[in-house]
């Protein structure tokens, strides 16, 4: 793959490359979680729950709403995993 940079024409990037494909992310690939998680935290820890399992608590619920058509297939990019929860415990705890 060969990459040229024309600075002489406003930063024009032209690849030259065989494969021609370009693998396009899904829209939901491109937003970041910002939810808030810490009530839920605050509750795991209280339960003696693991950050997996309260990760996996807060997917199925937001899995629920989007069944009910509560939330819109928009908010797919909401999905929690364990590490998101276990900086949120560290965070508030």
């Amino acid at each position: 793959m060969e990459l040229d940079i024309d600075d002489d024409s406003n930063e024009e990037i032209v690849c030259d490359s065989e494969d021609d494909s370009v693998s396009e992310k899904p829209e939901s690939y491109l937003k970041r979680n910002y939810l808030d998680i810490s009530s839920a935290v605050i509750a795991s820890v209280r339960f003696s729950v693991s950050s997996t399992a309260t990760a996996a608590i807060i997917n199925g619920l937001l899995c629920d709403l989007l069944k009910a058509g509560h939330l819109g297939e928009d908010k797919r990019h909401l999905i929690c995993d364990s590490k998101k929860a276990f900086r949120t415990k560290e965070r508030d705890i």
